[in-house]
């Protein structure tokens, strides 16, 4: 458990990491028109919620985020950073393997690792091999873990989106989040949003997917989620919407758990429509911009 303290600091790192970044329109058309009986509206974060740079900066490439890992050793004091880096870059990879290896092997089809626990993993092995001279705490895995990923994955918030979530907010929609996510989400969700984040969304409606170890495109999350509606607000998986910018990890679990679904086309970086022409994007309502999305839920939630 990270201190509070130390989550200002690591949010106030995340500010500093990143700077505006704007979507690239995509060559989807957008296909919507008003649904009644909607209570609720569930939202996908990377990528849908905030612009996600990683395409942009090519994530698989070897070389490019082993130089994210040096610059990420050396912003928290490390030495010797080159060579750590390289030896740190396959260690991440390899722990992160073998944690995903572990998680399915107990029986977990989309398992999801503590990207914390990998990080600190990996600075005791470089610790022990005198590659780096502090010590592998959870504080300093979670500052690497901030440097690094704010490196390989920049990201802003979607224009529009900080203004359609207070409105549904405010018209008394139920908003949640089913995210893909690691501790740094939360944080880079107040980094980038402000604190104003959790007075949109329900608490107990927030799903992240490291606290799980089950990630999407698994059904577990939107599962925990109807169950949650339902005793919050009575709410049945009809009226409640998933807004997502991945056709299989977002829309098709959710509609095959009862949800209704909404493609988020707002970046070309990010739109995955999936691969089947004949089940995407035609398989669901798809928007290119947050306004849209208002006209599809209407003025006020459905009451039973």
């Amino acid at each position: 458990m990270l201190s509070k303290y130390f989550e200002s600091e690591l949010i106030r790192r995340i500010r500093k990491l990143n700077a505006p970044l704007a979507p690239l329109p995509s060559k989807i058309a957008p296909r919507f028109e008003p649904i009644g009986g909607l209570n609720a509206v569930l939202f996908d974060v990377y990528g849908t919620l905030l612009v996600s740079g990683a395409g942009k900066h090519s994530g698989d490439n070897r070389a490019s985020q082993t130089a994210a890992l040096r610059k990420a050793l050396a912003a928290v004091g490390g030495h010797r950073c080159a060579p750590a880096a390289r030896e740190g870059f396959s260690l991440f990879n390899a722990m992160l393997s073998a944690g995903h290896a572990g998680l399915k092997r107990s029986g977990i089809r989309h398992p999801e690792v503590d990207i914390l626990a990998v990080w600190q993993g990996v600075l005791a092995e470089l610790r022990s091999r005198a590659l780096i001279n502090f010590k592998a705490t959870a504080p300093m895995a979670a500052r690497v873990a901030v440097e690094y990923e704010n490196r390989i994955n920049p990201v802003w918030p979607m224009p529009g989106a900080a203004g359609i979530l207070a409105e549904l907010s405010a018209r008394g929609f139920l908003l949640g989040i089913v995210s893909n996510a690691q501790f740094y989400t939360t944080l880079t969700m107040s980094a980038l949003f402000g604190s104003r984040w959790k007075r949109w969304f329900h608490p107990e409606l927030c799903f992240w997917s490291h606290e799980y170890g089950q990630a999407k495109p698994g059904r577990f999350l939107f599962r925990r989620a109807a169950r949650e509606f339902k005793k919050i607000r009575a709410a049945r998986p009809r009226e409640v919407i998933m807004i997502g910018n991945d056709f299989e990890n977002d829309v098709l679990p959710a509609l095959g758990c009862g949800f209704r679904a909404v493609l988020f086309a707002g970046d070309r970086r990010s739109c995955r429509p999936g691969q089947n022409p004949r089940r995407a994007p035609k398989a669901c309502l798809t928007i290119t911009n947050w306004r849209q999305l208002l006209e599809i839920v209407g003025p006020e939630p459905h009451r039973q």
